[in-house]
């Protein structure tokens, strides 16, 4: 083992991964309620000999349903085994886990009685009376936008530190500063950083250049392992939601951003709380009438940080619902369906960056190109009528319903140079080869959609171009389907696969993400979604395809 974790520990972050209780885990193994609370809170420890773990384990493996818990899992195996061989299945892997975790809860059970009293009579002697004999007044030399509560310094000590900060700027900047020193974090399988965005005034205050400057820097510790998690008050304000959208949806594609939001739409709250764990914590609100927050407390000393991170939890546990579906290997057949359910409902869709016209290609191309990817009869079947049902469905919609599509240029001329597609199938995304003649079908396709249906409305747009910079990534494809869901995955074309899966069905988010990419699309230039330029390209391409030789 790389990693050493407490019983309670390790416990505690399989029920927090799999979002099981502690009473429905007593219940499966039979055991009184207060005995698993006292497991996780360290103050019992199951015996060696016992069935306890055993149990544990059958019922954790049994109850793993999403890839956000797979993964974070799998982070923690990797963390706890490192190099080691590690056990084939989850239900051997967390029973190995928590046999480790038992032991090291042992260990550290003895060196804490030993300890114990010497920290009583070490914080005792701390607790001294202050001199008030200097005659002083004068205060130390400090940052007179960070007032600290009392004088004793940042540390891990028992002693109760914290600073008041004063000002949006400066509240931002202490938000920062946290994010900064996670930076200088090792890292670890509970690195996890919790934001809440339930304020409308703090929201509005921010510059989009601080957001950017937040995101960034998120991304930058995701990279190193962190764990984001957002909780959200949802309202009729679209100009705050959207500007949420805008913040995080460039996070999503990590699968290491997990958002919620207050399930109780009409819950107020005019405060905000910020915690990166074993690093510090912020908590903001107004000290005017207007509700406009202006100060802030921020803390550096962990047991403070942790009654935030548990009082951000209980948030999450009592009125926090999750905004996102996530649809793992293992569930992509469901993924599919929200596609179709979505797709086969009267409303508005917007494309984003889905696979160069794919989905309205002819049901005989589509035939022919995923009986290339040699697929079983089940897959191939089901690969091609979820195609005809798809297309089916576009077809229907556009008789009254407008379809935006916004595609990125350099794919288009990669499926030209290359003569290739990424053909979606049940069993994933296969790369296959394309002859001249089926890409001059597939382009002669396209071209018959943008002239034959008004609705069918398609942009293509060169991201390097400067006036292009407001939009997001070209890895992350996007559906939205007005009223009904968000659709979304992260594809990484060297790999030919898709590396995360959601969706999203609250309605006041689906209304949002449609206001956001109308934007986006009055922002982009007339050429760029100008039908004839569009079709003139096309036909540029098809000219050059029938002088080569096939």
């Amino acid at each position: 083992m790389i990693t050493k974790i407490t019983f309670g520990e390790c416990l505690k972050f399989l029920l927090s991964t799999l979002n099981i209780r502690m009473s429905h885990l007593s219940k499966s193994i039979n055991v009184d309620s207060s005995l698993v609370n006292h497991w996780v809170h360290g103050k019992r420890i199951p015996p060696y000999g016992s069935t306890y773990i055993d149990n544990i384990a059958e019922y954790l493996s049994k109850n793993i349903y999403n890839s956000y818990q797979i993964q974070i899992l799998d982070d923690f195996f990797v963390n706890l085994y490192g190099s080691n061989p590690m056990p084939k299945n989850n239900k051997e892997r967390i029973y190995e886990s928590l046999l480790e975790a038992q032991g090291y809860s042992k260990e550290c059970k003895e060196a804490e009685v030993k300890h114990k009293k010497h920290e009583i009579k070490q914080h005792a002697n701390k607790m001294k009376p202050l001199d008030k004999g200097n005659g002083s007044n004068k205060s130390p030399t400090m940052n007179p936008d960070i007032s600290p509560i009392n004088n004793s310094p940042l540390s891990d000590s028992k002693e109760f530190t914290a600073n008041m900060v004063h000002g949006m700027e400066n509240i931002f900047n202490a938000g920062f500063s946290l994010l900064k020193e996670a930076e200088k974090e090792e890292s670890r399988i509970n690195n996890i950083i919790y934001i809440s965005y339930t304020s409308y005034y703090n929201s509005m205050h921010l510059q989009d250049s601080m957001l950017v400057l937040l995101r960034n820097e998120l991304y930058s510790l995701i990279e190193n392992n962190w764990k984001v998690v957002f909780l959200l008050r949802i309202d009729q304000n679209m100009d705050r939601v959207i500007k949420f959208i805008h913040y995080v949806l460039p996070l999503l594609k990590t699968g290491k951003v997990y958002l919620y939001y207050l399930n109780n739409y009409n819950m107020l709250t005019d405060r905000e709380t910020y915690v990166v764990t074993q690093v510090g914590a912020l908590s903001c609100f107004p000290t005017t009438l207007d509700s406009v927050i202006n100060c802030g407390i921020y803390f550096k000393e962990k047991e403070a940080v942790n009654v935030y991170a548990n009082y951000f939890n209980v948030l999450l546990t009592k009125h926090g619902k999750s905004l996102l579906k996530c649809y793992p290997d293992n569930l992509k057949e469901k993924y599919y369906e929200a596609i179709l359910k979505a797709k086969e409902k009267i409303g508005q869709q917007f494309n984003y960056n889905c696979s160069f016209s794919m989905e309205i290609m002819t049901e005989k191309l589509y035939k022919k190109l995923v009986l290339q990817c040699g697929l079983s009869i089940t897959d191939t079947l089901k690969s091609i009528d979820f195609h005809k049902r798809q297309l089916h469905a576009i077809l229907s919609n556009m008789q009254s319903e407008i379809f935006y599509n916004v595609y990125f240029a350099d794919e288009m001329e990669s499926i030209f140079h290359s003569r290739s597609l990424y053909v979606y199938t049940y069993s994933g995304i296969k790369e296959i080869k394309i002859d001249n003649q089926d890409l001059i079908e597939f382009y002669e396709n396209i071209i018959y959609f943008i002239n034959t249906y008004e609705n069918y409305q398609i942009a293509v747009i060169n991201p390097s171009n400067e006036n292009n910079s407001h939009f997001i990534s070209n890895d992350i494809k996007i559906i939205i389907k007005n009223r009904k869901a968000v659709i979304l995955h992260s594809f990484e074309p060297s790999k030919a696969s898709i590396e995360i899966r959601l969706s999203i069905e609250e309605p006041i988010i689906i209304k949002a993400f449609m206001e956001y990419f109308n934007d986006l699309w009055d922002h982009i230039s007339p050429i760029d979604k100008d039908k004839e330029e569009i079709t003139s390209l096309l036909q540029s391409y098809i000219k050059i395809l029938r002088c080569q030789a096939p």
